[in-house]
């Protein structure tokens, strides 16, 4: 975490739920690392961030204020 360019909360959707989960993301290159503690030394999850799209998800379906979906621009 100490090389990163960005830190900070994040909370992402678990995708077998509704249920959201809080992070520590840090941001570094092209990668958004998701901790579950900022003591932890290995992440839970990242996104490489390089070729994503995101869209606006309105809080009637995200139930949470600024919320964005993450999508590979590869893979739609």
């Amino acid at each position: 975490m100490e090389n990163s360019e960005k830190k900070g909360i994040i909370y992402k959707r678990n995708p077998h739920s509704q249920f959201w989960n809080k992070y520590i993301a840090v941001l570094s290159g092209n990668y958004l690392y998701m901790y579950a503690n900022k003591n932890d030394a290995s992440y839970d999850s990242f996104i490489y961030i390089k070729n994503i799209k995101l869209t606006d998800e309105p809080k009637e379906i995200s139930g949470r204020d600024f919320s964005v979906r993450v999508q590979s621009k590869i893979n739609t």
